[in-house]
């Protein structure tokens, strides 16, 4: 269901979908994040693992009473059309 979401949104065919990255916007800034592929169901719970450990560490702050900034996940195209082209779609 993630990925035909993913493939009206990027306006394009499910069957070109298989080069797909994610970099979430918490990560440091300060060295620039490397795009990780979403290639199997494997790749997905990780996604959604290291979401809920920011969350986590976010809400543990301030004695559980943290608060958890405003974030997104950007997807990539991976494919690209030279190897070194690549679309960018967020979503909050």
């Amino acid at each position: 269901m993630f990925l035909t979401a993913v493939a009206q949104q990027m306006e394009t065919c499910l069957s070109l979908l298989a080069h797909i990255a994610y970099v979430p916007s918490y990560k440091p800034k300060t060295s620039k994040p490397v795009p990780k592929l979403l290639e199997d169901e494997d790749d997905w719970e990780k996604l959604l693992d290291d979401v809920e450990k920011y969350r986590a560490v976010c809400t543990g702050k301030s004695k559980g009473k943290g608060v958890v900034k405003a974030f997104v996940i950007m997807l990539i195209d991976m494919s690209g059309l030279d190897g070194k082209e690549s679309r960018r779609y967020g979503h909050p």
